[in-house]
């Protein structure tokens, strides 16, 4: 897996490259000029091809 600890096929939210949420009904913050990224926690040789989609729901709170 490419995130130990994290469970396999799980959605992974990256900031700075460090691991900041995973799986269901997270929250996230973000400073002004921030980003965050979305991958899956995949094993090499066990999800053969990686096609398909997941739908990502969202919502914005500005403070």
């Amino acid at each position: 897996m490419r995130f130990s600890g994290v469970k396999p096929s799980t959605l992974v939210a990256l900031k700075n490259n460090q691991v900041v949420a995973s799986g269901k009904s997270q929250t996230i913050s973000l400073q002004p000029g921030e980003t965050v990224s979305f991958i899956m926690n995949d094993q090499p040789g066990v999800y053969y091809d990686n096609t398909g989609s997941q739908l990502l729901k969202y919502s914005f709170e500005c403070k």
